[in-house]
């Protein structure tokens, strides 16, 4: 393996002369033809090193972009005013990966790492016990429903009411004078159900969800060979707590509703410094915790991506902070790229599964961490290349500029509909973005090495802004495949 360059050298190797693509610039991939083209460059082919291993991620190159475009139309504008990273180890991978689900083995240790030996039980799994006062009154209620014809309230008709009523009968026999609750069972971390679902195998899908303060716990995964998902669903309170935080925004900032009750009225920041507002976390601290527990699983090579976002809440005289911490992966010590939840899922060919792509998420407060989210997970199965020829920064900023404005301008009319695009490149990075097998029915591919910009893309139609979320979180904006120039179409995956 190349001995790692100073940093000016590093970028002089990326900008080094080929060829500018004369051509408009080919958009079919294929995966093969990639590797093949990266093993016939490279001195060092190697699947020696270990896929899991990670480094520091992204450094600061010297570039800095900046670029304006206004269509004719007035339908697309383009701002830029991006800084350059690139891969700290100064030279980039590629690898072939793979759809991994989380295992029976592996759903035990994220109980054990999660709970620490406190009492877990199954949730939606305690059962209460009517008293014979409570369902002689529902037998009343339904017969006076039928008796007046009235059934439709409830949304079943007279027959179905009818047979209810005997049910309740059957109940009433046996039921006790007071009504009492059985309790949940305790979990163990075992999977609690493990079923065959029709048609499930087209829908396939692998998460982690853990929210540590309400002790809800969540492991699913649907494997591709036989459509049986696996389900680990634990709490330690009784009942089932909220389990998903819900976004609204505008220009002024954030709301965060639902799970977080405490933050509301929120503003995000970039937040470098220490302890700013009195937190007892400072950013490190927050990704050295989050790394701890992800270390904890077994799981060494993930990086943070960029700073962690921070989330001030303010309200009377009280501050109070929760960090976002986007978290990517790393194959042979090379940085994947962030790719946000935003962007869904991919693979619309009819040969194709949708295929999401993978998010590892964190939000630690004072408290500690709040909630760990792991979706999609994948696994590198092979190093194709450490050390990947990839096209220049520049020739890489030619094409976003030839590009860019062709691939978005058609998108700014549908139907009747006149629709406005303003994008603001706030950074760009040479990262591995995952790139598919072209109608396949597996969930395979590639970490290609990529020129990724990211930014905000504020869309208006019909004289409105449309508040999405792409309008004011980072999202990938365009995506150039460093090693062929093609440009990689995320919704497609390819």
């Amino acid at each position: 393996m190349k001995k790692l360059l100073p940093l000016v050298l590093a970028i002089c190797l990326l900008i080094a002369c080929q060829p500018t693509p004369s051509e408009p610039v080919v958009v079919q991939k294929d995966t093969e033809r990639l590797v093949d083209t990266v093993v016939s460059q490279s001195t060092e082919h190697t699947d020696s090193i270990d896929p899991t291993s990670a480094d520091s991620g992204f450094v600061k190159s010297d570039k800095h972009y900046t670029y304006d475009y206004a269509s004719d139309n007035g339908r697309l504008t383009i701002h830029a005013d991006a800084d350059v990273y690139l891969p700290t180890r100064g030279t980039i991978s590629m690898a072939r990966v793979r759809q991994e689900n989380f295992t029976d083995d592996f759903m035990k240790k994220a109980f054990d790492v999660h709970f620490h030996g406190q009492t877990a039980y199954v949730p939606n799994t305690q059962t209460y016990v009517p008293s014979k006062k409570e369902i002689a009154e529902d037998i009343a209620y339904y017969q006076e429903l039928v008796d007046t014809g009235r059934t439709d309230e409830k949304l079943i008709d007279e027959d179905e009411a009818l047979a209810y009523i005997e049910e309740l009968k059957e109940q009433f026999k046996t039921a006790p004078d007071e009504a009492y609750t059985i309790d949940a069972p305790i979990a163990d971390g075992s999977v609690v159900t493990k079923e065959v679902f029709n048609g499930l195998d087209t829908t396939v899908s692998s998460e982690m969800s853990a929210y540590n303060d309400t002790g809800y716990l969540q492991i699913s995964s649907i494997s591709t060979q036989d459509g049986i998902p696996l389900y680990g669903y634990y709490s330690y309170k009784k009942g089932t707590p909220d389990t998903w935080i819900s976004y609204s925004g505008s220009e002024q900032g954030y709301t965060l509703s639902g799970w977080y009750q405490p933050y509301t009225n929120i503003k995000l920041l970039t937040e470098d410094a220490s302890c700013t507002y009195g937190q007892a976390f400072s950013p490190a601290d927050a990704v050295s915790h989050c790394k701890a527990y992800m270390e904890a699983l077994g799981v060494k090579d993930i990086l943070p991506w960029r700073e962690c976002d921070a989330y001030i809440a303010k309200s009377d005289d009280t501050v109070k902070v929760m960090y976002v911490i986007h978290f990517i992966r790393a194959a042979a010590g090379s940085p994947t790229a962030y790719v946000s939840v935003l962007q869904g899922e991919t693979g619309y060919d009819k040969f194709e599964i949708p295929w999401p792509y993978e998010t590892i998420e964190f939000y630690i407060d004072d408290t500690g961490i709040r909630m760990c989210s792991w979706h999609h997970r994948v696994e590198p199965t092979e190093i194709i290349s450490t050390d990947v020829q990839t096209i220049p920064y520049e020739d890489a900023i030619r094409i976003f500029e030839n590009m860019c404005k062709i691939t978005y301008e058609p998108k700014s009319k549908s139907g009747e509909t006149i629709i406005y695009y303003d994008l603001y490149v706030n950074r760009i990075e040479l990262s591995m973005l995952r790139v598919r097998e072209q109608n396949s029915t597996e969930k395979t591919g590639l970490y290609v090495p990529t020129w990724v910009f990211y930014g905000k893309r504020v869309k208006q139609y019909n004289g409105h802004v449309d508040i999405s979320p792409d309008s004011y979180q980072d999202v990938i904006l365009f995506a150039i495949n460093a090693v062929d120039s093609s440009i990689i179409d995320l919704e497609k995956g390819y």
